[in-house]
């Protein structure tokens, strides 16, 4: 077998062969590496220190590394010993204390240094709450939370509504409108915030909040970071874009509609007098004759001067394109036929040329002054599209989400007009916004394939998607029809199948007929 994998040092040089099929990275003091096609570990001498038996292994952190032996993963010690047998699905996050796997329907599961399964642990071994934000989606110790966000880009700038966490957890609160004052009651603690203030009491001692408390939406909202505090959780947090309030730059179509029925007419005037570009060596005798050939994309195949010909007379040749004996191009229309006499005296026809008749002038004109409206048309939607992103990425300027809006509203513009300028911009926005966020890209895909591909291509792009990253998915639907393909690419992960359910309820109430029957039909056949 090829082999493709070995170490260099800083300068280049080679300290171990490229002799593995395939080479992970070092990390304390091993690396995994494939051979014969299974992984084992070697040192940073190459010496092997666990022997190849595994379908995949990744680099040790915190003493483990996950391997996946006979199709399921597990975490062993640097000795090669299982610390955590292998019997997930996948795996996840490895601490110090505590690793987590996923199950046979992807829910999370948490296991200790014993291989014991946990509720969420601290690095202590203490239980605790983890609270996880994914862009828009949150959860609460693996299980989905329909609760009211409004997501940013950091941890401090992503709110999460306090009351639902409260129910959820089963503690109790009470709003005073006349005060703006919010009472709880939770893991044994009284609890008092104040709207549009970091000031909190609990258990009668004050502390301060790192923002304050805020009203978002009719929600009283705080940042996710100091929700975790709030209820001792540990934060897991990612942030995503949000691309779902997209421009609808060309709100009417009429204009276009207008452009295609003046270039029909036009064009019927050019098959009825079409131009032909001719060229050829030009004869000696009177009248100016050509003897090269005509041609038009316009003209008919019968068109008696849609051929190569010997005899062409042009009534007003172009001088600026007679070079050295040769008439090397112009365009002109056919006139007439005529007869004049060949070399041995004999009658041979000749093909009159000459400039645009009326009709041809009046609808070029006709043409051009349609297309001039179409093209202030254009700038004038290029112009509004650009001032607006030019505003919002001076307020924003490291938010991809905005980045990825305003290339999709230059991709709707280039689908009508066919720009090159705009394609160019297009791109551009597009390379910013990848250098911003890794998911930009995919959130782009997402959106272009739902503007111009089938819906058996769309599905498929949302599943594999979902393979790769369920939330991104997540924070991508929100319509009924995005959220009918997104239930379809989440079937299978177990900790979001209420979210998988509400989706495809929303979706089976879509005002498009087609979803809304096949959402309804696959509830019924999930027995949900």
């Amino acid at each position: 077998m090829e082999s493709s994998g070995g170490y260099i040092d800083s300068s280049g040089k080679a300290i171990i062969p490229e002799k593995y099929e395939d080479a992970g990275d070092f990390s304390e003091g091993m690396a995994p590496v494939k051979i014969n096609g299974l992984y084992g570990y070697i040192d940073e001498t190459g010496n092997v220190k666990i022997n190849a038996q595994f379908q995949a292994a990744e680099s040790f952190q915190n003493g483990l590394a996950p391997v996946k032996i006979k199709g399921k993963y597990g975490f062993i010690d640097q000795t090669g010993k299982f610390i955590v047998s292998a019997k997930y699905s996948y795996f996840g996050e490895n601490s110090s204390q505590i690793s987590q796997a996923y199950d046979d329907v992807m829910n999370p599961v948490y296991i200790n240094r014993d291989g014991k399964q946990l509720n969420v642990l601290d690095s202590s071994g203490k239980e605790y709450r983890l609270l996880t934000m994914m862009g828009s989606h949150v959860e609460l110790n693996g299980k989905y939370l329909n609760v009211p966000v409004n997501s940013g880009t950091s941890e401090n700038d992503s709110w999460i509504g306090i009351t639902s966490i409260i129910k959820y957890l089963g503690g109790t609160y009470d709003y005073d409108a006349n005060s703006n004052k919010l009472t709880i009651q939770i893991d044994n603690q009284n609890i008092e915030l104040q709207n549009n203030s970091n000031e909190i009491i609990i258990n009668g001692e004050k502390r301060v909040l790192l923002s304050s408390v805020s009203s978002i939406n009719n929600s009283l909202m705080l940042t996710v970071q100091d929700m975790s505090e709030l209820i001792h959780a540990k934060l897991k947090f990612e942030s995503y874009l949000d691309t779902n309030v997209v421009d609808d730059v060309v709100q009417s179509t009429g204009i276009f509609k207008e452009f295609d029925i003046v270039k029909e007419e036009v064009n019927a005037v050019y098959y009825q007098y079409p131009a032909f570009d001719i060229a050829g060596e030009i004869g000696t005798r009177d009248p100016f004759f050509i003897w090269g050939s005509a041609s038009s994309d316009y003209a008919s195949p019968s068109h008696e001067a849609q051929i190569n010909l010997n005899n062409i007379k042009i009534l007003d040749p172009d001088e600026s394109v007679i070079q050295n004996g040769y008439y090397t191009g112009g365009t002109h229309y056919f006139k007439y036929k005529t007869y004049g006499t060949g070399i041995f005296g004999q009658q041979v026809d000749v093909y009159v040329f000459g400039s645009a008749p009326a009709e041809v002038v009046a609808a070029d004109k006709k043409l051009a002054s349609k297309q001039k409206e179409l093209d202030d048309y254009k700038n004038s939607l290029l112009q509004s599209v650009t001032e607006k992103y030019a505003a919002l990425i001076n307020e924003q300027p490291s938010n991809p989400s905005i980045l990825i809006r305003y290339a999709l509203a230059l991709e709707e513009l280039n689908y009508y007009f066919n720009d090159v300028n705009i394609q160019q911009q297009l791109q551009s926005k597009l390379n910013q916004a990848d250098q911003l966020s890794e998911f930009s890209s995919t959130f782009y895909d997402l959106h272009i394939a739902e503007r111009y591909l089938s819906e058996e291509h769309i599905t498929q792009l949302y599943r594999e998607v979902a393979t790769n990253d369920p939330y991104i998915i997540i924070n991508h639907a929100v319509t009924p029809e995005q959220k009918y393909y997104a239930a379809q690419a989440l079937l299978g992960w177990g900790h979001l199948e209420s979210l998988t359910k509400t989706y495809l309820q929303e979706a089976s109430q879509s005002s498009n007929q087609k979803i809304g029957a096949a959402a309804k039909q696959l509830l019924i056949d999930l027995g949900w």
